[in-house]
């Protein structure tokens, strides 16, 4: 029998580039509106793997049926495929790295694995 849960991804290591003169992290409103970013773009990215990986993947490993970690064993070359270094800082470290979103508008900074964000919607 498929195992209770499968694991998609044992670890994202999401990097978040914003503009602090612009957002205020102290204010709770806009730390929640930052997680809830990072949570979006973290499934919309094990959903473009998983879409990239269909070909080696079954519906059944989905499931569960080959193991809890089968599906996690394809998919983790691709997630670490798409990590980058962050440039301008000493940190050694890949990162999935995207650009933080205001109200107003797009952060200035681009994200070195992204395409460049596009102004909201008038």
């Amino acid at each position: 029998s498929p195992p209770l849960f499968v694991m998609l991804a044992g670890a994202l290591p999401m990097a978040l580039l914003y503009d602090p003169s612009s957002l205020d992290l102290m204010d709770a409103s806009v730390a929640d509106r930052l997680r809830k970013q990072a949570k979006t773009r973290a499934v919309k990215l094990i959903r473009e793997v998983i879409s990239e990986a269909s070909p080696d993947i079954r519906e059944g490993t989905l499931r569960g049926h080959a193991g809890a970690l089968a599906i996690e064993r394809v998919i983790a070359p691709l997630i670490a495929g798409r990590a980058r270094r962050v440039e301008g800082h000493a940190d050694t470290r890949k990162y999935l790295a995207f650009a933080a979103r205001s109200k107003t508008g797009p952060s200035p900074y681009t994200s070195p694995s992204l395409p460049p964000a596009q102004p909201p919607p008038s």
